[in-house]
């Protein structure tokens, strides 16, 4: 996925915003997109289900690297500068890389908590043990190292759809379907 990395930093270069997200992401309402640019934080970030394991197992969250929104600031560039320098070589698997710069690089200072995965903090509470205890509630924090604002939203608002199969947009009058296929 070096490609991808190559892609998003070359546009953050030139200035460009960028929303990042695979097909099997879902947002559950409409936020025009400067309504991101107003709230004002640099990177914003879904959760992961829990991949990487090791970092999961670790630290109690992971971020999706389909799933994001980033500024183009100088702190998300220098954040984007420690990303391109873990994935030195020609490929690399980018939900791996940010999550080792996510939690081994920022030392991130979390808003009004010590960790996202602290003992009150909301979790998904079912007996399916793929989503089971996954963390659900947003979360803010900045990073001293580059100085970015970071932001990850909760999963009622950004979400990632587990084994989609495939989706497709159908126009049927004047609305579009979605359609899923299995």
């Amino acid at each position: 996925m070096s490609a991808r990395l190559h892609l998003t930093m070359d546009f953050l270069k030139n200035g460009t915003h960028l929303l990042i997200t695979d097909i099997d992401n879902i947002f559950s309402r409409h936020v025009p997109l400067y309504g991101f640019l107003e709230e004002g934080f640099d990177a914003y970030h879904a959760y992961e289900m829990r991949y990487p394991v090791p970092v999961f197992d670790k630290l109690g969250f992971v971020i999706c690297s389909g799933h994001q929104f980033f500024r183009s600031s100088p702190g998300t560039l220098r954040f984007m500068d420690l990303v391109m320098k873990r994935c030195n070589r020609e490929k690399c698997d980018d939900q791996v890389t940010y999550n080792h710069v996510f939690f081994s690089d920022l030392n991130i200072t979390w808003d009004n908590i010590d960790h996202p995965n602290h003992t009150e903090a909301l979790r998904i509470n079912t007996t399916h043990p793929e989503n089971s205890g996954l963390l659900v509630e947003s979360v803010t924090g900045r990073s001293p190292v580059t100085n970015h604002t970071i932001k990850i939203w909760d999963r009622d608002f950004a979400w990632r759809v587990r084994r989609l199969r495939m989706l497709y947009l159908k126009e049927v009058g004047n609305t579009l379907c979605l359609y899923s296929v299995t």
